[in-house]
């Protein structure tokens, strides 16, 4: 193995885990993540990639990469990768060695290895699944460089450990898109999903809307001393096992789990995700927060899509109206018709609207509001 040793100890784990988590509210600690994850995998380059198989589109963050790789990869090498389009079937939160969806013989004959990751040193790839959501995918990926040797046994068992815990960094980013930093308080209050911080002694320190309406009444969930409750008896060891190993420190360090609360009969069970925040990430509190908790119920009816979008993007009313009739399909010029205003005037507050999310077409600005609000009606 040349001196790559696969093997990790807990406290590397576990220090790892803590970046992923902290990389989930905060973008810009992927970086230093990747690097940690490459070097527990003993990989020689990592990314992140999302893409779009519908329309082609992709975005890449990469560590330990070249100048202009990014660049060269979304304009001419993602359109040629065929393990991208062979990872359509995994599941988020699964994992897959390149060797198993391309034969390594039409691997070296394939121009993205021939040429590009030869540019990159890498060899073959390791991935784990992070979101499959219709056509679109986002994935975390490890490069090995060809004097590493392959991804073994001892490779895949570990990034298997580590996929649940980038998928729910993935979910919970996905959950916060689009949240203004200096109004947190009302697009918070925004989201149809509930959402509950807890302090280090796993008491209520904040709960949005739609947590507040669960919480009054006892709906799956409820409050007592201050603590945190699942409705059903038989949930209640769960809840607060997961609630105890998003506080504290576990062999692993804090982590997060995905869990299923049962409600009275006949209403359907609540998805709760329960992970850890750090005190870095306390932006929309007023005092430093320690485990985050999503709940989302399957029965409940979103706020109006305008309102949320204002909370979201920062909207004027106008402009939330306007960005709101787009996404529900319609050209500028219906959406002017409906809403009783000239196209022109539709037009400068589209520019607008385009400037408050960061898109530049109408189809960009449909995509992003459709993955900050996954159950947005159209």
């Amino acid at each position: 193995m040349t001196g790559w040793r696969p093997m990790a100890s807990a406290a590397e784990i576990s220090a790892a885990v803590s970046l992923v988590y902290e990389a989930a509210i905060d973008f810009e600690r992927w970086p230093p993540a990747l690097v940690r994850l490459s070097d527990l995998l003993g990989g020689t380059m990592a990314a992140l990639v999302k893409g779009d198989r519908a329309d082609g589109s992709v975005s890449t963050l990469a560590v330990r990469s070249y100048a202009g790789a990014r660049e060269e990869y979304a304009a001419y090498y993602h359109a040629l990768n065929v393990p991208w389009q062979r990872m359509a079937y995994l599941r988020p939160g699964a994992t897959v060695v390149d060797r198993a969806l391309f034969p390594r013989e039409a691997t070296r004959r394939s121009p993205l290895y021939g040429e590009f990751l030869q540019r990159l040193d890498t060899h073959s790839f390791l991935t784990a699944m992070l979101v499959q959501d219709g056509a679109f995918s986002a994935v975390a990926t490890f490069g090995r460089a060809a004097r590493a040797g392959e991804w073994d046994a001892p490779h895949v068992a570990l990034l298997d450990l580590l996929a649940p815990h980038l998928k729910l960094a993935a979910e919970i980013s996905r959950r916060l898109a689009g949240i203004d930093r200096a109004s947190t308080g009302p697009a918070l209050d925004a989201l149809a999903e509930g959402a509950i911080v807890l302090d280090a002694a796993g008491r209520l320190a904040f709960a949005n809307a739609a947590a507040e309406a669960l919480l009054t009444t006892g709906d799956g969930l409820l409050v007592r001393d201050g603590k945190l409750q699942a409705w059903s008896p038989s949930d209640k060891p769960m809840l607060q096992a997961a609630v105890v190993a998003a506080l504290q420190t576990g062999e692993f360090g804090r982590q997060g789990q995905s869990l299923a609360l049962q409600r009275p009969f006949p209403r359907q069970p609540l998805r709760v995700t329960v992970a850890p925040l750090h005190g870095e990430a306390a932006w929309f509190l007023a005092h430093p927060p320690a485990a985050v908790v999503f709940v989302h119920d399957p029965e409940a009816i979103a706020p109006p899509l305008p309102d949320q979008l204002r909370a979201l993007f920062g909207l004027t009313p106008t402009e939330a109206q306007v960005a709101a009739q787009v996404f529900r399909g319609q050209g500028l010029t219906a959406a002017a018709e409906v809403l009783g205003m000239s196209p022109n005037t539709a037009k400068v507050h589209l520019r607008r609207v385009f400037d408050k999310t960061g898109t530049h077409r109408q189809a960009e600005l449909v995509r992003i509001i459709a993955r900050a609000l996954p159950d947005a009606g159209s």
